[in-house]
């Protein structure tokens, strides 16, 4: 659960209390609103989870794995670790969220509706009432063919069935989430003009995110379809400069840091990475111990997210920085020490790389492009799955 999730709740909540359950059920003392708020905010939380589950759930039985389930500001995210090799794996996956949503619209409906026959619990009613109207909402909007919308995924699929190119499958759904994204836009402000300023606002906010979602889940279909074929070694700098442990601090400052001009080194011994010595490390030092303390005592030791096969991908290697917050990776072959990898080289790759689809289409070549007509596969989560 995403902090920005906690503050949503306790606006819903908020505002549940004080505005739509008194309306929907006037007359009643604040403490049952009160305790109304709490029960539709809660059941608000669980009606995303289990949307987001219905979309997780059905991508497993398509033996796609599913890293985890993160609630935040505008909705949920199921991390989908893998992209779907078919089209109806993608349709299904993608329906499952809006159709877990109309059945429990309909389950509330169902159930409220016996409360007032009997002629007690209204309050329980109404809740319900609420909570079921809210996942209808939540099924149609989601349908909108509008990436990354479940229904943008839908459309997706469908352009991908009937044209056989997910690339232009998704550049399309993608033009489809900007164009809704700039409707929401207009509208907010339409709203905020003519008084809904908190309901225009936020408008603004969601057409903002969906666009910006938009352009991301296209830069990051173009980024893995042309480096898709490209692995760590292709792009690695090859035999970094290394310290040995046994090197005297002050030699390291004068051997290698003024002179190669970098913040950082790997310390390595036999081949073998023990560790990264740099600046931050000396600066725990007083200077008159520079002559006398060895790298090993003040490098920082490495551990297995500081690594990287040279035979793994490139794409795999953009995960591996973003889940460490590393600037840089070590490349190691057979366990030995092979090149550096810096995240700051991949960010211009991955720049250029939006470029040459374009190249291509114009007669240009991409050496290292895969097919477009299915999506690149690689390990671990990606992070642009979001199903709000």
């Amino acid at each position: 659960m995403d902090l920005s999730w906690f503050f949503v709740a306790a606006l819903i909540g908020w505002s549940l209390a004080a505005g739509v359950f008194p309306a929907l059920l006037p007359g009643m003392p604040r403490l049952v609103y009160l305790w109304m708020a709490v029960a539709g905010t809660l059941g608000l939380f669980v009606c995303v989870l289990l949307h987001e589950l219905a979309h997780s759930v059905v991508a497993r039985a398509f033996g796609m794995r599913i890293n985890g389930i993160t609630l935040f500001v505008f909705g949920g995210v199921a991390e989908i670790a893998d992209e779907p090799g078919k089209p109806s794996h993608e349709f299904l996956v993608a329906i499952a969220g809006p159709a877990a949503s109309g059945v429990i619209a309909l389950a509330c409906w169902a159930v409220s509706q016996p409360f007032p026959v009997l002629g007690g619990w209204p309050a329980a009613a109404a809740t319900l009432a609420y909570l079921g109207q809210l996942n209808a909402y939540l099924a149609l909007f989601n349908l909108v063919p509008a990436f990354p919308l479940d229904g943008g995924r839908v459309l997706r699929a469908v352009l991908w069935r009937l044209r056989g190119d997910y690339a232009w499958a998704t550049h399309v759904a993608a033009a489809c989430g900007d164009l809704f994204g700039l409707f929401l836009i207009a509208l907010g402000f339409w709203n905020t003009a003519t008084g809904d300023v908190m309901g225009g606002l936020w408008g603004v906010v969601i057409g903002m995110f969906l666009r910006n979602a938009a352009a991301s889940g296209y830069r990051d279909m173009q980024v893995r379809t042309v480096l898709g074929g490209m692995r760590v070694a292709d792009v690695m700098t090859p035999d970094p400069i290394f310290v040995s442990p046994q090197a005297v601090v002050g030699d390291f400052l004068t051997r290698y840091v003024y002179r190669y001009h970098h913040r950082s080194f790997p310390v390595v011994w036999d081949g073998r990475v023990m560790g990264v010595v740099g600046i931050p490390q000396v600066a725990t030092l007083a200077p008159d111990e520079w002559s006398a303390t060895p790298v090993r005592d003040i490098m920082v030791p490495c551990g297995e997210q500081d690594f990287i096969a040279a035979d793994a991908g490139v794409v795999d290697a953009f995960r591996r920085l973003g889940e460490a917050g590393r600037h840089r990776l070590w490349v190691l072959d057979h366990g030995r020490l092979v090149g550096v990898l810096a995240a700051r080289d991949l960010v211009v790759l991955a720049s250029l790389a939006t470029d040459l689809p374009a190249l291509a289409r114009h007669g240009g070549t991409a050496p290292f492009a895969r097919d477009a007509s299915s999506p690149p596969q690689f390990t671990g989560p990606n992070p642009l799955d979001i199903h709000t």
